[in-house]
This record gives C-alpha cells, structure tokens and sequence, in this order.
C-alpha cells in the first residue's frame, strides 16, 4: 500500500532557494577573495618559487646559466665565513631589538597606562619616529653617530659597538609601535580586575606582574613574532648607515645578499637566491614554532 505524501508544497522550493542564496553567496565570497589571491599569486608565491628554482643554478645575471645542484647551499655553510657571521649578527640584532623594542614598548605602554599627566604627549612623542622614512632616521643618526662630526664619538666605526649603536637606532625607532600595541591591549582588561585586587590590597607592582602581564600573552606572542621576523627582513637601516662595515661588522644576511647577487664585483645571482631561500625558510620555521606555541597556549587555557 503506498504511503501517503505527507510533504508540504512549499517545502521543496523553499530549500531550493537556500541553496541557490548560498551559491550566490560563495560565489560572491570567491569573488571578493579572487584578486587578492591573483595579486598575492603574482607578487609572493611566483617569486618565492623563482627564488628556490634559480637558488640551484650559478647566474651571473646574464649569458649562460649552469645547474649547480645543492652547490649554492653548500658554499654558504660550508665556505662563506662573512654568510656565516651577518647571519650571527642577525641572531645578535634580533635578540636584542627583542629587548629594545618589545621589551621597552612592554613598559612604556604600562606607563601610560597609569594615566600620569602628559601622557598623551608622551605618547605621541615615543610613536613620532614610526611616521618618520627609515631612510630619514638612518641618515638622521648617521650624522649624529658621525666618527668627526657626531655628537657620540664614531660607534658606527667601530667593529665592536656599530651593531650594538644600530639595534639602539632600531629600538628608537620601533619601541613606539610596540608601546601602542601593548597599550591598545591594556584597554581590553576589564577595570574591575584592578578593582578587585586593590580592595585586596595589592600594590601597582603587583597588578602589574599578576594581571596585566599574564593577560598580555597573546599580544605578546604577536609581537614577538613580528620583532623576529622583522630582524631578519631588516635591510634600510643597516645599508644606509654602514653597509655592513666596518669590515663586515654590520653585516646581515639581507645586505650580504644583495651585495653578493648585485654587485659589479660579485654578480652571482643564483648564489644571492640560494641566500634569499635560507632566510625564507627560516622566517617560515620561526612562524611555524609561534602558531605551535599560541595553540598549544591556546589549548592549556581552555583545558
């Protein structure tokens, strides 16, 4: 005996015309996102394969190009001691910029925090130098840093304090972006959180270490993953006012790169693209151990 249909009328047609609007809408969506996948195809993901494909060839630019395998890898390891020591003075730039930027926008943003008198002048005087050309700012310190005519007696000519004099510089320049990334934080803690720990007598020391600090873990996390990045994707700053000297002091891996792929006497392009893809395989390492930090932190907190 056949079963009655029991379905109404509407029904087939109104889950049709939810399907077709949300066919619309991805197709919509796959609109919106087709350009700047075109562009980011165009301008990142054909040159970083370009890179690793021409890092396996010895090219001086022009003429004849030759496969060379894994040869460019090998001489940098194994034969480049200046390769070897920019990416050493990398190392020493990034941990200390760790300091001199996070770490001192970290306290400035908890500074401002207190709402002291002029702090917004404050603020706006420590964010100054993010809007300033870090070609300017080189140029500006070079002159102050000058071995004649600077007001500091010639760090910048001297091997053993010109890195040091230029992770100050960079410090100068961004501890201001991190100050307003840590302040812009702060805002987000609910009020009543420092309420409370007053009422239970807690000093401002000890807010700060139990309830401000450990609520900027991710902030944190953020920059800190864009300080280490940053260090070793930093090029204006060291080129304009040292180019490495003196004597391949302030050498990093960027001006090493470009000085061994573009100079007259030099020219070696695949070498130079073979630099380019060690640095990017490190930045992507680098991200690669924060997203497993921030989930695994992400993952306790909610355990």
């Amino acid at each position: 005996m056949a079963r009655p249909d029991t379905s109404s009328d509407g029904a087939a047609p109104g889950r049709a015309g939810w399907r077709l609007g949300l066919e619309k809408e991805r197709r919509a969506a796959y609109g919106f996102v087709l350009p700047a996948l075109i562009l980011f195809g165009m301008f990142i993901l054909a040159p970083t394969v370009g890179t690793f494909v021409l890092s396996v060839f010895r090219w001086r630019g022009a003429g004849e190009i030759e496969y060379v395998g894994l040869w460019n890898y090998r001489t940098a390891f194994a034969d480049d001691a200046i390769f070897l020591r920019s990416l050493k003075n990398n190392i020493y730039y990034m941990l200390a910029t760790l300091v001199l930027e996070v770490g001192t926008g970290l306290v400035l943003a908890l500074m401002l925090d207190l709402k002291r008198r002029g702090y917004g002048l404050f603020r706006v005087v420590i964010f100054t130098p993010m809007t300033l050309s870090l070609t300017v700012i080189a140029l500006m310190w070079s002159f102050l840093l000058h071995p004649e005519l600077g007001v500091v007696e010639g760090p910048l000519a001297d091997e053993d304090r010109a890195l040091w004099a230029l992770c100050v510089v960079s410090g100068w320049t961004y501890c201001g972006f991190y100050m307003v990334l840590f302040y812009a934080a702060l805002q987000g803690i609910p009020r009543e959180l420092y309420e409370a720990a007053l009422i239970d007598g807690a000093g401002e020391v000890r807010r700060i270490l139990h309830i401000s600090i450990p609520l900027l873990r991710e902030t944190t996390l953020v920059s800190v993953l864009i300080c280490v990045t940053g260090a070793f994707k930093a090029y204006d700053l060291f080129w304009v006012m040292t180019r490495g000297g003196p004597h391949h002091a302030t050498e990093i891996v960027s001006t090493w790169l470009v000085t061994s792929a573009f100079s007259a006497e030099a020219s070696q392009m695949g070498y130079g693209a073979a630099l380019a893809a060690i640095m990017t395989v490190l930045v992507l390492a680098i991200s690669l151990v924060y997203f497993l930090v921030s989930r695994t932190g992400r993952s306790q907190e909610y355990a």
